[in-house]
C-alpha cells in the first residue's frame, strides 16, 4: 500500500518536500500493542493507511483516483456522446462496459492493481448486471455474463432481484420507487417516545431525520404526492408537540430561522430543486457542452415538472416570501437584520425547560389564543378585548396597549430602569431573567 500511496502522490504532484514528508511518516512509523498485565510490543505496519490521521481518508482516495486513471479506456458505455467506464464512491466501486470481454478486461486491470496495493475485491458482497437489447421481441432482458474476479466467479443478478448502493435501491431494470412515509413516521414514533425537550426533537428532526430522507427522495424515484404526504407528516408532528394550533402556516414550518421560521426543510421543495443542481453538477463535471440540446432540455422540462411550484430564487426565499405576505408573519418582515434575535432557535436550548420553549414558539408565530386569533370568521364583536378596551384582542395590543398588562409593563421598565442606574453608579450587577429572552 505504500508504494502505491507513493505512486499516487506522485500523479497528482504535490511538492517534493511533503511527498518526502509523507514517505518519512510511513517508513519510520510503529504501533503498538498495549494491553494491561502483557508486555508491549512494537511493530511496523507494511499496508493501509493511518488509523484516525486526517490525511488517510485523502491518501486513500489518491489512490483510488490513480486506480480510475489506470481503468479508463475505450472501453466503457456511450450515454449521451459522454464515454462511462468506471465510477466510485469511496471504496465502492462500479465499472461499465457494452461487452462480457470488457468488462472482464477491466475487471482484471482493477484485481491487478490492488493486488499490488495489498487490497482485494470481496467477491462476497460483488455482483454484475447484464442488460441486452432484445429486438426482436421489443424489449430488454437480463442474461448471465459469468464475469470471474481472480478466478472466483462474481454473482450475476436475476430479473426482479433488489440491490442497495449509497443508500438507494436499484433493481436490473433501474430505480426503484421511494416511499419514505412509513420510515418516517416510525423514526417520528420514536423520536416522540423519547425523553427529550420539545427543541432537542426539533433540533434531531432538523438536522438528522431530514437529511436522511432527502438524501434518498434526491437520488430515487419519488412522486411529488409522496413528497406532500412527507411534509405533512412532518408538518402534524410539530404541530402537536409545539402545540400549535391547526392554522399554523405551513411557511412557520419551512421557512429558515434567520427569516423567522422554525427552518425545517420541505420535501416537496427542496428535494427537486437539490435533483436539479445535481444534474446540474454532473454535466458540469462531465465537460458536456452547452449547446447538448438532450441534456439542456432534460433539465428544463424536470425542473418544470419537478418543481410544480412557481419559485422565484431559492426554496428558502420561496417560503420567506410566503411567510412575509400573510397576516401572521407580517411582524418577522424585518427580523432577518437583526440575525441575534433569532440564535435561540438554532440550537437545542438546554437553558429553557419544554413549555417556555413551546410559549416562546407561539409568541413568536402570534400563535397564542387571542380573541382576534380564535374568532377568525366569525362576527366582529367576538374580537373585542376581554378586559373592556373596546379594541381587537390581537397580539399587539395585549403586549402594548391593554390595560389589564399595564402594571406589568411598568414594573418591567422600572426594573430596567433601576438596573441601569446601579449598572451606571457601578453598584451591584443587573441580573437577568432569560427565561424572558425570546
Amino acid at each position: 500500500m505504500a508504494g502505491a500511496i507513493y505512486s499516487a502522490i506522485r500523479a497528482i504532484g504535490l511538492p517534493y518536500e511533503f511527498q518526502d514528508y509523507i514517505k518519512n511518516l510511513y517508513e519510520d512509523s510503529t504501533t503498538t500493542f498495549c494491553h494491561p498485565g502483557a508486555t508491549e510490543q512494537s511493530f511496523h505496519p507494511t499496508c493501509g493507511v493511518r488509523q484516525g490521521d486526517p490525511l488517510s481518508p485523502l491518501l486513500f482516495n489518491a489512490v483510488i483516483e490513480f486506480l480510475i486513471r489506470r481503468v479508463k479506456s475505450f472501453i466503457g458505455v456511450d450515454v449521451d456522446g459522454v464515454l462511462m467506464n468506471v465510477s466510485a464512491f469511496a471504496d465502492d466501486l462500479l465499472f461499465f462496459a457494452s461487452t462480457q470481454w470488457g468488462l472482464q478486461r477491466q475487471v482484471n486491470t482493477a484485481v491487478e492493481f490492488l493486488a499490488r496495493c495489498n487490497l482485494r475485491v470481496n467477491t462476497a458482497k460483488s455482483m454484475t448486471i447484464s442488460i441486452m437489447i432484445d429486438g426482436k421481441n421489443k424489449r430488454v432482458k437480463i442474461v448471465d455474463p459469468m464475469i470471474c474476479v481472480g478466478g472466483i466467479p462474481v454473482r450475476s443478478l436475476k430479473p426482479g432481484e433488489q440491490f442497495r448502493y449509497l443508500g438507494v435501491f436499484f433493481r436490473p431494470d433501474g430505480l426503484l420507487s421511494y416511499d419514505p412515509v412509513a420510515q418516517i413516521s416510525d423514526w417520528l414514533s420514536r423520536l416522540a417516545s423519547a425523553p427529550l425537550k420539545p427543541q432537542q426533537r426539533l433540533f434531531l428532526l432538523r438536522h438528522l431525520i431530514l437529511p436522511k430522507i432527502s438524501h434518498v427522495s434526491v437520488l430515487s424515484r419519488i412522486r411529488i404526492g409522496v413528497l406532500e404526504k412527507t411534509d405533512r407528516v412532518v408538518r402534524a408532528f410539530l404541530r402537536k408537540h409545539l402545540d400549535l394550533p391547526h392554522d399554523a402556516l405551513n411557511a412557520f414550518f419551512h421557512a429558515s430561522i434567520g427569516e423567522g421560521g422554525l427552518g425545517v426543510p420541505s420535501l416537496r421543495v427542496s428535494v427537486p430543486e437539490l435533483r436539479v443542481k445535481r444534474l446540474k453538477a454532473i454535466r458540469k463535471s462531465l465537460s458536456v457542452s452547452a449547446s447538448n440540446s438532450s441534456i439542456n432540455d432534460f433539465l428544463h422540462k424536470h425542473l418544470e415538472r419537478a418543481i410544480g411550484v412557481t419559485i422565484s430564487g431559492t426554496p428558502k426565499s420561496f417560503w420567506s416570501q410566503k411567510l412575509m405576505q400573510s397576516i401572521d408573519g407580517a411582524g418577522l418582515a424585518e427580523s432577518w437584520k437583526t440575525p441575534g434575535q433569532n440564535a435561540w432557535m438554532h440550537g437545542r436550548n438546554l437553558f429553557l425547560n419544554g413549555r417556555d420553549f413551546i410559549n416562546s414558539v407561539k409568541l413568536k408565530f402570534n400563535a397564542l389564543p387571542a380573541r382576534s386569533r380564535c374568532a377568525r370568521g366569525r362576527p366582529e364583536k367576538d374580537r373585542l378585548c376581554r378586559a373592556g378596551c373596546h379594541r381587537n384582542e390581537d397580539l399587539a395590543h395585549i403586549l402594548q396597549v391593554c390595560q389589564r398588562t399595564q402594571g406589568m409593563r411598568i414594573s418591567e421598565t422600572t426594573a430596567k430602569a433601576t438596573g441601569l442606574e446601579k449598572s451606571a453608579g457601578k453598584e451591584d450587577p443587573v441580573e437577568l431573567d432569560t427565561s424572558l429572552i425570546l
